[in-house]
């Protein structure tokens, strides 16, 4: 990433108004046809299949993953939170049978949605980063294991913020490289940290050619035994981590999934 970009974009987001709106750039940045290539044949080899098995992609975004369940024959609740991104998701899979949109919190889905009733839930695109507080994020990991059947499948991925705090010197100078491979593979939008430390992390969402700035996201960063660690504390069994969905590993890896159970 070129220095002079990474200067202009922290400017801007020392001074500048712009929301965390990023929906109008949104498609760009994940290239769901480029996603599905990779994280595709992985929801088929985790997720069960057909119209006996209710899934929740609990952050739904622009709907890559809820299309894909749809078009497998799962029942699908599409659960997103964002008006404008749910506007892409009605675009996205509106037209297509055994598919529900909702906008619920995820510190509120057991309410909102019940208990014991989803054979898979999918929390993807390093969502739960998003919650700042370690305290929410726990209630949202709970919430999501009580709306899971016993039995029933969690599939939640994190960036490797390890891998980026251990290069911290070389992302704030525009020297690290992502593999982009997985989850957002866009070209014409790319993420990239304008700041980094052991608590938070600001990603800059711009086009890679001309420094033009999208927006900006705040996520808190955690280390991937962390995430392990409060999963099995709320009770998930079987938990098994993957980087880039096994195409790479610890040094490498731009995200983390990990794919966990609760109790039968």
């Amino acid at each position: 990433m070129r220095l002079d970009f990474l200067h202009a974009a922290r400017r801007l987001h020392r001074t500048s108004e712009l929301d965390e709106d990023l929906s109008g750039v949104w498609p760009d940045f994940v290239d769901c046809s480029r996603r599905m290539v990779t994280l595709g044949p992985y929801l088929d080899r985790h997720l069960p299949a057909g119209p006996d098995h209710l899934v929740l992609d609990a952050a739904a975004g622009i709907g890559c993953e809820a299309a894909r369940l749809v078009e497998r024959g799962n029942r699908v609740i599409a659960n997103e939170i964002s008006p404008a991104l749910r506007a892409c998701l009605f675009q996205a899979i509106d037209d297509k049978a055994g598919a529900t949109i909702t906008n619920h919190d995820w510190r509120e889905l057991s309410d909102a949605l019940g208990h014991s009733i989803f054979d898979a839930v999918i929390l993807l695109g390093n969502s739960i980063c998003l919650l700042l507080s370690a305290a929410d994020r726990r209630l949202a990991l709970r919430r999501i294991y009580e709306t899971l059947k016993p039995g029933g499948l969690l599939l939640i991925d994190q960036r490797n913020f390890a891998l980026l705090l251990d290069r911290k010197d070389e992302v704030l100078e525009g020297r690290f490289e992502f593999r982009s491979e997985v989850m957002y593979c866009g070209r014409n939008i790319v993420g990239y940290p304008i700041s980094v430390d052991r608590h938070e992390i600001v990603f800059a969402y711009l086009n890679p050619k001309t420094g033009w700035v999208a927006g900006f996201l705040h996520m808190s960063t955690f280390a991937e035994d962390s995430l392990e660690s409060e999963l099995e504390s709320i009770g998930f069994v079987d938990i098994r981590s993957d980087f880039d969905l096994g195409r790479a590993d610890k040094s490498t890896g731009d995200f983390i999934i990990h794919c966990c159970r609760r109790p039968s």
